[in-house]
């Protein structure tokens, strides 16, 4: 294979798999990886995101303003990166970017800290302990291939209850229902089995008090609301942590809220 046909199937890389092309290439002239990455930037043809992952620009692109698949990075960034919360919905197209920015999320077990590439933050998020307990990191996850790079993206139901327990990842709760109001059609069915394997109390309440108010809507039914009821807390908890003032207790869900 030739270094073009490798850029062209590789628009987002890591140095393994620039090391697996040169032991199967061995091209004349490439002593090693560095030497290769090193040419290919003076020429224009890759810009390295961050220690050990490039992508690559097209041919007749400028290495400076080309469009970057943001995406694609994120979903490189470890290998067993996830793309989640806010991100998955926007793959999904049930989202638009953030305001104020842009702000890639990923889940993994061992996340790369926060970093920036062109005005974009790239945020890891550990999965929830529950689902590395369990070996459950890919329940609920969906494989895209998506412009040549292969993309694990959470699913919606999966989305959903995600951004519902941690808020906080989306500009709190006020700003999760907003961002999940673009959700018409869910398999519900899917949704509490999820939120079972979460085993969090709280996070079942908040999920059966989100589905309790969009019930017409999104076509909840008793039986799904009982399900989630019967995983709520024993005691009264707040919706929202970052907010316990003036709060009201919704007993049928054992829920602060706001007034």
């Amino acid at each position: 294979m030739e270094i073009r046909e490798f850029l062209e199937a590789k628009p987002v890389f890591t140095k393994r798999d620039i090391d697996d092309y040169l032991q199967g290439a061995k091209p004349d002239g490439y002593l090693s990886r560095v030497a290769l990455v090193a040419r290919l930037r003076r020429a224009g043809r890759v810009v390295m995101v961050r220690r050990g992952l490039f992508v690559s620009v097209p041919g007749g692109e400028n290495p400076e303003s080309f469009r970057v698949d943001h995406f694609g990075v994120a979903g490189t960034l470890t290998s067993d990166a996830v793309i989640s919360y806010r991100s998955a919905l926007e793959f999904h197209g049930l989202a638009g970017p953030a305001q104020g920015g842009f702000e890639m999320i990923y889940s993994a077990v061992r996340p790369l800290p926060q970093f920036s590439f062109r005005g974009l933050v790239y945020r890891g998020v550990k999965f929830p302990k529950s689902l590395i307990r369990n070996g459950l990191q890919d329940l609920m996850v969906v494989t895209y291939n998506f412009n040549q790079v292969i993309l694990r993206v959470t699913s919606p139901e999966r989305s959903l209850v995600d951004v519902i327990d941690r808020p906080d990842l989306v500009g709190g709760w006020s700003k999760a229902l907003e961002l999940l109001a673009n959700l018409t059609a869910v398999d519900l069915d899917a949704v509490i089995d999820y939120t079972k394997v979460l085993g969090n109390s709280t996070t079942a309440a908040k999920v059966g008090y989100y589905l309790a108010g969009r019930s017409v809507d999104l076509g909840v039914k008793r039986r799904h609301l009982s399900a989630l009821s019967a995983l709520k807390p024993n005691q009264p908890h707040y919706l929202d942590r970052s907010r316990r003032r003036n709060g009201r207790l919704v007993s049928e869900w054992n829920l602060m809220v706001d007034r």
